[in-house]
């Protein structure tokens, strides 16, 4: 089993109003990821993911091309040093 990390991305373009934050929680179940996606005044989608790594990679790649309505411009990931407990993923 691996450790889990934690990571914040922050996913910007046309990503409100299309259903990306509802993409990022399907793949979250898919790739047993936990916490939340959240969408923030400039129009960025900020997503914390806590996961092990492989699967957090994985997740991280599909965040990258989003739902076929949005469209990503650039996506950037920070580590997170502090591993928050979240037991489920959740649209905020």
């Amino acid at each position: 089993m691996q450790s889990k990390i934690a990571k914040k991305i922050c996913i910007k373009g046309a990503v409100q109003g299309v259903g990306y934050r509802y993409y990022a929680y399907t793949l979250a179940k898919q790739y047993e990821v936990k916490g939340y996606a959240l969408n923030h005044y400039n129009g960025d989608v900020e997503v914390i993911a806590v996961g092990d790594e492989i699967m957090l990679k994985d997740f991280i790649e599909n965040l990258k091309h989003g739902p076929s309505k949005s469209r990503v411009d650039d996506v950037t990931i920070e580590d997170l040093k502090e591993i928050p407990e979240y037991l489920t993923f959740d649209i905020k």
